[in-house]
């Protein structure tokens, strides 16, 4: 027998927030914030080239990044703040399923956040979150509607009052990251990214390979069933022409998830890097590459809530593995 003698209020605390401030880099951050537009521009069935334009000002310490989208109703500007809201589908083939990237993201990054948002061509609304906000333990916040409008179909967010400094090599570091994440939304030259002006271009690790012409790379491609959904994914394994101690020569393990890099030259035992199979890792001798390419319900992603690793454990990757084997 059991008695209900009360009903208490789960609702979170904004430590939520400042709890994953240390687990964000800029390079991840902006990555959750791209995820996102590439998101909404999936779900309008990318019937436009999406162009996304990023400043890094190291000297006014600013950072701001501007898509074109679609923009956000009003009605659900909530998802902008809210955690654990997200307007996709979770069995669609999208990026983002948890509903806490672009929000945590921001907050990660900086203390003060403004994001403009006009849907289509109506009127343009804004939405802030500081550091104020956070140490309030009210949910509730404040929607601005603006007199100028931005562009229709867009979304800018500004971040400034970094929590940590920005420098020209942080910079750097970002494009070469952006490069080889989206690489292959870029290849398909169906997205733009630039950065302080200069477009970015994919950085491919399936286009160099070394062999002899009549052992070229092997490639393959399968589908499983896994919860009642469909799963597509291929392999290309091959030999690089240099070792993983010098320039593009990075060996190891690549897995692109709904055509987003999320694992790059992995070289842990859990995919094979040890004595007996691809061998032990040392940048002068290893020469193996493959690329893992899987796609599918976001759901079911062996990706990490920031799609920044791999969970080797993950019953996709390990089914996937299994198929593998028995090629």
């Amino acid at each position: 027998m059991k008695q209900q003698i009360s009903s208490e209020d789960a609702t979170p605390s904004k430590n939520i927030y400042r709890s994953i401030i240390a687990d964000y880099d800029a390079e991840i951050a902006i990555c959750e914030l791209i995820d996102n537009a590439i998101d909404i521009w999936t779900n309008k069935g990318k019937s436009f080239n999406l162009e996304i334009v990023i400043v890094i000002d190291t000297a006014q310490q600013t950072l701001k990044i501007k898509d074109n989208a679609g923009g956000i109703k009003k009605e659900e500007l909530d998802f902008i703040v809210s955690p654990g809201k997200s307007l996709n589908n979770p069995s669609s083939e999208i990026i983002g399923i948890f509903g806490v990237g672009s929000k945590r993201a921001v907050v990660a990054l900086s203390q003060h956040v403004t994001i403009k948002t006009r849907f289509k061509k109506k009127q343009t609304f804004s939405v802030e979150i500081t550091e104020e906000w956070l140490e309030d333990p009210d949910w509730k916040f404040p929607v601005y509607q603006l007199t100028n409008n931005i562009e229709p179909g867009t979304t800018e967010i500004e971040l400034s009052r970094l929590r940590e400094p920005l420098s020209p090599e942080d910079v750097k570091n970002v494009k070469h990251h952006l490069s080889a994440v989206y690489s292959k939304f870029i290849k398909n030259r169906n997205l733009i990214i630039t950065l302080n002006g200069t477009k970015i271009e994919g950085i491919l690790f399936d286009d160099k390979w070394s062999y002899n012409p009549t052992v070229p790379p092997k490639s393959f491609r399968n589908k499983i069933s896994m919860d009642g959904e469909l799963i597509n994914f291929s392999l290309t394994g091959g030999l690089i022409t240099e070792g993983g101690d010098s320039g593009y020569g990075e060996y190891g393990v690549y897995v692109y998830c709904n055509n987003r890099l999320i694992a790059r030259a992995l070289k842990t035992f859990d995919v094979g890097f040890t004595k007996g199979k691809v061998g032990v890792p040392h940048g002068s001798i290893s020469l193996a590459r493959v690329i893992i390419e899987i796609s599918g319900p976001a759901k079911l992603m062996p990706w990490n809530s920031s799609k920044s690793g791999i969970d080797t454990k993950h019953k996709l990757f390990l089914l996937t593995s299994i198929v593998l084997l028995k090629q």
